[in-house]
């Protein structure tokens, strides 16, 4: 058994090249041609990642289906890799292509040798007779038939290599065949979730929320612990028959292939769901027995599709027929209680959960029937109440799932939350994520650290806040779930703003809003629109700002709200501001005042008076400033806006400093300062620094560059305001400088850059010269 020259040594076992055969030990693999071919080409492109197109061409010499390649490489890593589901040496790159990174070395010619005689002794064994020798072959034949017969064959033996503490990941259904509605196709996906995530049991039936495919679901989830199972489902419409195929698999192998047909989609989904809990032990059949009897039904698959769609009034509809034929539906009186709730009907949905409770559907589903409860009391600010309710149903079901006890740790950390007491929330934010996998239960983790982040934000606005709400977003993302990608979004923004970081800024709010719009949600679209407008005013990207801002003024219309009208004018108002369009902006501040009045909108009232007093000093109209800031302080007061005084007083240093109080100027903004310091508000404290400045500007350039230049410690991106800077560095004779300092400030200024600041730009430049 001598193979010259053309051994490579992989790992622990050797590969002969010519003969396509693998050797480990005493044992021996002869690979088909095709094999033989794809690991050759393998090891002639190492460390590369290689499409699957290039490998049809390369080793098939044709296009073949996708699915051939994955079984072949699947085939190569049960024969090479010591784990074949967390793979070292056939590497797939998702979206990308596969590669082979394994060690290996052509064996040297003394390699060769030494292997031949150590073969031609085991060979030449004088006690061996030639009939010995036929018989060992032939056994060893025999063995091998039977061992590939087994693995190949569909047989109710391999049905015990499902444990019942194994989880089985349910991968997206596959749907083809005339007349099956997209509705029904959702409707299908959700009657699974929803039954089987229900139940006390959640997390041993896992779902793939984010994959497109279930090519990708496979890929994605490659990696995760060997006893994973994979549920492929394949659901056909031929006329009036629905056939589905259901396959198990190891993610390398089928353990079990089920096909079966019902005449109608609710009895093809009952045996599907005795079929999952079939695979799984720990899944009671009893229970999904009783949910079964009760369930099926066309109209609620049809709803669940409404319901995923958006269309609330119609699934609730659908739902309100299946409850008059079947009072007993569990699943369609815990969904309708679900809708009640989103519609904000918070009596009526407790009504239909106390109608469940009293039910034998307690048995089955009394953790998210608690949830459900709690989530209202939750709402109606009943927080210490929903904490007790939690503690004592935790404590009197422990044998509940770990992802129901995570559901409950995270609603009572929110509930703690609200009540401000973040001790306790970080705890239970913390602990909900304790047992629970990452890749498993994405969502979990995103709504765990979005929680831990608000609660710190609490306490300041550190890097720790900025890397929690990141994860946050990564895992959101993960499970596919936009609402919290969305909040993600949102936070990570409002943090990047605060720090003056804007170009992040303005691209995580760009991301949220296309988020948004894929909700197909406008009153959200407006929120990320109004958040949007005020980072591009800031950013001075002036034009796209009016564009952007446009498009809330139609959506003010579109919906016929008096809100976002409002909100539409005081951006408005703001942009004419900053074009020194004096005239429409004192419109649009009049106008937008007698609306705010109208309809009481006292926030509105106020943002009014930041505008009026903002104009004033904008206009140097110093005569009638102080008469309007005691109107607009007197508003203050009355309406508990008390929090917002830190930006009156900043409108009253300015008012001092354009009359030449200096003294009084200097002491109110260093007492905004260390209020600003104290609340973590880096915008507020760089205005007031920056306001400081320019009352020192008058007598001491020094003092002025040194507070500019202290601002670096809380900004680290340029100062919106390195015209004051070259203004300091020319008064102390710093020209160069001074320029240097001004050419990049016009390269970040956008629109906001002035005629004057032009002058001093020309006028440092002459000074030079």
């Amino acid at each position: 058994m001598y193979y010259p020259r053309m051994l490579y040594q992989i790992g622990n076992f050797s590969y002969n090249r010519a003969k396509g055969i693998i050797i480990k030990g005493d044992e021996e693999l002869k690979l088909t041609k095709t094999q033989k071919n794809l690991l050759n080409y393998f090891l002639d492109n190492p460390k590369k990642i290689i499409s699957k197109q290039t490998l049809m061409e390369e080793v098939w010499g044709r296009i073949v289906i996708e699915n051939s390649v994955d079984q072949m490489v699947s085939f190569l890593r049960l024969h090479l890799e010591k784990k074949p589901t967390e793979p070292e040496i056939i590497i797939t790159h998702y979206g990308q292509g596969i590669s082979f990174e394994g060690d290996f070395k052509q064996q040297t010619p003394s390699d060769d040798i030494a292997t031949e005689t150590i073969n031609t002794i085991d060979v030449k064994k004088p006690n061996k007779s030639p009939l010995l020798w036929y018989a060992l072959l032939l056994m060893v034949v025999l063995t091998f038939v039977w061992i590939k017969y087994t693995r190949d064959s569909n047989v109710p033996e391999q049905e015990h290599k499902i444990t019942g503490n194994q989880q089985i990941l349910v991968l997206p259904t596959n749907f083809s065949g005339k007349n099956l509605s997209t509705i029904e196709q959702v409707g299908i996906e959700s009657l699974l979730k929803s039954t089987f995530n229900t139940l006390e049991s959640e997390g041993q039936i896992i779902f793939d929320q984010s994959s497109l495919t279930t090519k990708q679901a496979v890929e994605k989830h490659w990696r995760l612990e060997k006893d994973l199972m994979f549920l492929r489902t394949n659901i056909v419409k031929n006329g009036d028959i629905y056939q589905a195929v259901i396959e198990l698999t190891d993610g390398t192998k089928t353990l079990r292939k089920t096909t079966f047909s019902e005449k109608n989609i609710s009895n093809l989904m009952s045996q599907q769901m005795l079929l999952i809990s079939d695979y799984n032990n720990s899944i009671s059949k009893e229970n999904i027995t009783r949910i079964i009897n009760q369930s099926p039904d066309e109209n609620f698959i049809q709803a669940l599709g409404y319901k995923n769609d958006g269309n609330l009034k119609l699934a609730k509809e659908l739902i309100n027929q299946v409850l008059l034929k079947k009072e007993d539906h569990y699943l369609a009186r815990l969904t309708l209680a679900k809708i009640l709730f989103e519609e904000k009907a918070y009596n009526k949905s407790l009504s239909q959960l106390k109608a469940l409770k009293a039910t034998n559907a307690y048995e089955l589903m009394g953790t998210e029937i608690e949830l459900a409860i709690s989530e209202i009391k939750f709402v109606k600010h009943e927080n210490i109440e929903l904490i007790d309710i939690l503690r004592n149903y935790q404590a009197n079901h422990l044998g509940i799932s770990t992802v129901k006890k995570s559901k409950i740790k995270l609603l009572m950390a929110k509930a703690f939350l609200a009540l401000a007491d973040n001790e306790n929330a970080l705890k239970y934010y913390k602990q909900s994520l304790l047992s629970i996998d990452e890749q498993l239960n994405p969502l979990i983790y995103a709504q765990s650290y979005l929680g831990q982040a608000r609660v710190l934000s609490n306490q300041s606005v550190g890097e720790n806040v900025f890397d929690l709400f990141s994860q946050a977003l990564k895992y959101a993302k993960s499970a596919g779930n936009i609402h919290h990608q969305i909040l993600a979004l949102n936070s990570l923004s409002h943090l990047s703003m605060s720090s003056n970081s804007w170009e992040n800024s303005i691209t995580f709010q760009k991301q949220a809003i296309e988020l948004m719009e894929l909700l197909d949600n406008k009153e959200k679209v407006a929120v990320g629109i109004e958040t949007l407008v005020t980072l591009l005013n800031l950013r001075g990207q002036l034009s796209e700002a009016k564009q952007v801002n446009e498009k809330l003024g139609d959506l003010a219309k579109e919906l016929d709200s008096d809100t976002l009208r409002l909100h539409y004018m005081h951006f408005d108002a703001i942009l004419a501001m900053n074009t020194f369009d004096w005239v429409h902006a004192h419109t649009q501040i009049d106008k937008q005042l007698k609306l705010a009045k109208k309809i009481n909108d006292y926030s509105m009232q106020l943002n009014n008076a930041f505008l009026a007093l903002e104009i004033l000093l904008l206009e140097k109209n110093t005569e009638h400033f102080r008469d309007e800031w005691d109107k607009r302080e007197a508003l203050i007061q009355t309406k508990g806006f008390e929090r917002f005084q830190i930006y009156m007083d900043l409108y009253l240093a300015r008012y001092y400093k354009q009359i030449n109080k200096d003294t009084e100027a200097i002491n109110l903004l260093n007492k905004i300062s260390e209020q600003a310091l104290q609340t973590k508000d880096i915008k507020i404290l760089v205005d007031t620094q920056n306001q400081l400045a320019m009352v020192y500007l008058k007598s001491d350039a020094n003092k002025a560059l040194k507070i500019l230049n202290n601002l670096e410690q809380h900004d680290p991106h340029p100062n919106p305001y390195l015209d004051l800077k070259a203004k300091a560095l020319y008064g102390l004779g710093k020209s160069i400088e001074a320029l240097n300092v001004l050419n990049q400030a016009k390269l970040i200024y956008h629109e906001s850059w002035t005629t004057e600041n032009q002058i001093l730009l020309d006028t440092i430049q002459n000074s030079i010269k």
